[in-house]
């Protein structure tokens, strides 16, 4: 393919959305950042949501001076069907890949094989991730409201991992999830739920808040926060904070980007002999940056009112 026609496909790819004006809704998306919105994409509507992440990952069990290191990426591919106005279907896969670039075994104490497993994996592309889920919004704005309000449930197979290496297995999530316009350039949203691990552990919960501006001139900037806590054990907690920026090239069509950082804390199951169940502390500190686009279309023809 030669320079110009790269550019011309190039242009075409970035013009499809505009020329689908015959198609188009505007398009209220997961992206950028944790947060999961309440609004349902509408009934026929198809909403593609792909964003790929490049991170840096330390972590550490200072007691016993284990300590690992590496480069994360991860593709993300989110698809969104409205059943009708109110009710969507989800499916969603994740691409994870996790380089090691150092990784120091320290006393070598039990539980040393699970830390290798966890951070010496085969630097290679593979699904971590097969997310089949359901949305229903409860309360829209839209309808005289004074916000919104959906309930989000999903099941994870071979979840990746996303807080922690140690993360994953198949999960059962379920949560609530609010937006509110505070003024005509502000809004808030905010997701509280429990991801329940089908491993036989206890849940784990996690809230998060989200601010959302309007720049002008299509462009948008964004914070949030996200805690999870884990009873699991002793318990643990992770902690992150991401912000960036959204484009919204067509009210059907946005581009994002951002970044941030995530800190997890938690005890490690000890598996070697003695009394104790679980092992040393870990901390890990995870630095990320994402970017992404969002792309509804009307995917089924609606019916004609007799």
């Amino acid at each position: 393919m030669t320079l110009s026609m790269l550019r011309k496909t190039l242009f075409l790819l970035l013009l499809f959305p505009v020329l689908a004006s015959a198609q188009r809704s505007k398009i209220s998306s997961d992206r950028p950042g944790q947060g999961q919105t309440p609004i349902t994409v509408g009934k026929h509507y198809l909403q593609i949501q792909l964003g790929h992440e490049f991170g840096a990952l330390n972590a550490a069990q200072y007691a016993v001076q284990l300590s690992a290191a590496g480069q994360v990426q991860q593709t993300n591919l989110f698809l969104r069907f409205g059943l009708s106005q109110r009710t969507e279907i989800h499916l969603a896969s994740t691409l994870d890949r996790f380089s090691a670039s150092n990784i120091y075994l320290g006393l070598l104490p039990p539980g040393s094989n699970e830390f290798l497993d966890a951070y010496n994996q085969i630097p290679s592309l593979s699904a971590n991730n097969l997310e089949l889920g359901l949305r229903h919004n409860l309360l829209s704005s839209a309808r005289s409201k004074a916000f919104d309000l959906a309930l989000i449930s999903s099941l994870s197979l071979n979840s990746a991992p996303t807080t922690t290496r140690f993360g994953g297995g198949n999960n059962l999530q379920i949560g609530l999830l609010a937006g509110k316009s505070i003024s005509n350039r502000i809004a808030a949203l905010g997701n509280i739920g429990t991801n329940w691990s089908l491993n036989n552990q206890l849940p784990e919960l996690y809230y998060l808040v989200n601010f959302a501006f309007d720049l002008g001139k299509n462009v948008g900037f964004f914070v949030e926060t996200k805690n999870n806590q884990f009873f699991q054990g002793d318990g643990g907690h992770a902690a992150l904070f991401d912000g960036g920026f959204t484009w919204l090239l067509a009210p059907n069509f946005q581009f994002d980007l951002f970044g941030g950082w995530v800190q997890t804390h938690q005890l490690l199951p000890n598996l070697g002999p003695g009394p104790f169940v679980y092992g040393p502390a870990l901390r890990e500190n995870y630095w990320f940056v994402s970017g992404g686009v969002s792309w509804k279309i009307k995917a089924l023809p609606s019916k004609k009112a007799s």
